[in-house]
């Protein structure tokens, strides 16, 4: 009897310790089982392929930047003439005490008038064939209309002349020298060039244009002021001796 009970409980134990290791057996997988790994993606898989050829790098050329545009110094404009301005061109031919000149007068209107007409006084035209006009031109290379008063031009001018504004006239003669002394001739030790060249004369309000009368002694002539640039020329000829004290010499005023 008490064999029989031992075998019941034997049976009983075993039956026991095999349930508890299925149980276990079950537990164990789902606490210690690893998580399932990821499967590899496209990126991955391309970062273990080996490349077959080398990169080619490309040369990008260099855009150049484009520089500002320089600026253009513009020329500031030319200060107002503020006085009358002279200039002749002479040539002297000493063989035949004959002068060729060409005169430019740009007559600035210091007066406080207007001015329709501007005189011109010729000295050298007192004295008969002495004076010869071949052309009396404005800036613009028209030919100006004028007249004689005794021995000076009146010349018309193309428009109006105000006050402070200027005129250009361009003059082109000849003088031929007369065989005398004093400021204007020539004799055989020297060659004078005493108011050779046509001039404005200067202007007064209350009395206008000073022209006088030439007198027997003594000057007559008022000069405006101006700028004077003159270049004269001697055509000496082949002939002539080296200078000495006894050469002719030329005296401009």
């Amino acid at each position: 009897m008490t064999r029989y009970f031992y075998l019941i409980f034997l049976a009983l134990s075993l039956w026991l310790l095999a349930a508890c290791g299925t149980a276990a057996e079950i537990e164990t997988p789902l606490a210690s089982a690893p998580s399932p790994s990821p499967a590899p993606t496209e990126r991955a898989t391309a970062a273990w392929v080996t490349p077959t050829t080398e990169p080619t790098a490309t040369a990008v050329p260099a855009t150049p930047t484009p520089l500002p545009p320089t600026p253009t110094a513009t020329p500031p404009p030319p200060p107002p003439l503020t006085i009358s301005q002279y200039s002749l061109w002479a040539t002297l031919e000493m063989a035949q005490r004959q002068l060729a000149v060409t005169q430019t007068i740009t007559y600035v209107n210091q007066t406080g008038v207007t001015h329709i007409e501007l005189p011109l006084l010729i000295e050298p035209a007192r004295s008969n064939d002495t004076f010869q006009l071949h052309s009396l031109l404005d800036d613009e290379g028209t030919a100006l209309t004028y007249r004689w008063e005794n021995e000076h031009l009146i010349v018309a001018l193309p428009s109006p002349l105000p006050p402070r504004d200027y005129v250009v006239l361009h003059i082109a003669y000849e003088v031929r020298l007369p065989a005398q002394e004093g400021a204007f001739g020539y004799t055989s030790l020297q060659t004078n060039l005493g108011d050779w060249y046509p001039m404005i004369p200067p202007y007064l309000p209350e009395r206008g244009w000073i022209i006088n009368p030439p007198g027997r002694v003594g000057e007559h002539l008022a000069y405006a002021r101006a700028d004077y640039a003159v270049y004269l020329r001697l055509l000496a000829g082949e002939s002539v001796a080296p200078r000495t004290q006894s050469s002719p010499t030329v005296v401009a005023m």
